[in-house]
């Protein structure tokens, strides 16, 4: 899979610069445009002051043109080596701002810090990373701690569902993660499967029936996958795939933990069939449960519920 138009949200919090550096690489590897963003958010007390010298400004203003100084500076070295960068400050909500300017140019990824490496695992994702996931039209990458290229060790949690959607969502992961592992990385397949029921069942069916019920469940889940595998067969032979018994969310965590992986590629499907796809419990559950980065993929037809129009009435 291949970007052709980058969005890195540079968030305050990110005073190392980690999403910049991070799409600027991408943007090499991918022969991509780069668009850096800064939002900030409106303040609510006075908005201007005097200087010594008598004279007035605003605040607002000159709070922007302290943080483009410092959005220019760290571009600087990505234009050096002749990347395009376009740099955009705003004000407003940050979510929303970086969602629509990824609707208005078109971007086909954006790519934002985690909270810190400090924060708690659960608040490496914090609301603006949520809404993003959600709400924007295009994959959303969550960068963790970046190794190098030919350290990263990627996982791509497929779920082989019958579905017409669900089957194109697992196509694009599986592109994305072969892509992102490349010929040096670790590239793994991890999918879960559980016989629905099996528990309530124990009492009710005798023990041979339960166990073959158990594997036809597990036969099933596998054939799905097999087809999946199938189709990308170039990108998937060296994989090392994983079908494992249990809850997805428990055992993607698990394979990450188990596996040093660095990269977690997954799909967001949740309600289908209307403006603003909302990102699977699954998958939500899983961003907040992993400490490395994390990339989320949108199903074929997902529109984001934000609508450029309504920023007149913000």
């Amino acid at each position: 899979m291949r970007f052709q138009n980058i969005l890195a949200y540079a968030a305050l919090h990110d005073e190392a610069g980690t999403a910049i550096r991070h799409a600027g690489v991408l943007a090499v590897e991918h022969g991509a445009r780069l668009r850096v963003v800064r939002v900030l958010e409106p303040t609510p007390f006075r908005t201007r002051f005097k200087r010594a010298s008598g004279s007035s400004e605003d605040v607002q203003e000159l709070l922007e043109r302290c943080q483009r100084e410092i959005i220019e500076s760290e571009v600087q070295a990505l234009r050096d080596e002749r990347i395009e960068v376009d740099v955009d400050l705003l004000w407003g909500t940050p979510w929303l701002e970086v969602t629509r300017k990824a609707i208005e140019h078109g971007h086909d990824l954006v790519v934002k810090a985690a909270e810190g490496s400090d924060a708690p695992r659960g608040l490496r994702f914090g609301s603006t990373a949520l809404h993003l996931i959600r709400k924007c039209p295009c994959p959303v990458w969550i960068v963790g701690a970046e190794p190098p290229r030919e350290g990263r060790r990627v996982l791509a949690a497929v779920d082989p569902d019958v579905g017409e959607v669900r089957r194109e969502v697992a196509s694009r992961v599986l592109e994305l993660a072969a892509s992102i592992a490349g010929p040096d990385g670790a590239f793994t397949i991890g999918t879960a499967w559980l016989a629905a029921g099996e528990m309530l069942l124990r009492g009710h069916m005798k023990p041979d029936e339960l166990a073959e019920y158990v594997e036809s469940a597990r036969h099933e889940v596998s054939s799905d996958l097999d087809e999946v595998l199938a189709a990308h067969r170039d990108l998937t032979d060296a994989a090392d795939v994983r079908l494992i018994r249990g809850l997805p969310k428990d055992v993607i965590a698990r394979l990450v933990a188990t596996n040093d992986i660095t990269h977690l590629v997954m799909g967001s499907v949740g309600r289908t069939g209307i403006a603003g796809l909302l990102i699977g419990e699954t998958a939500e559950s899983l961003a907040r449960s992993v400490a490395c980065s994390v990339i989320v993929v949108k199903p074929p037809g997902f529109r984001s519920p934000v609508e450029l129009e309504d920023r007149a009435s913000d």
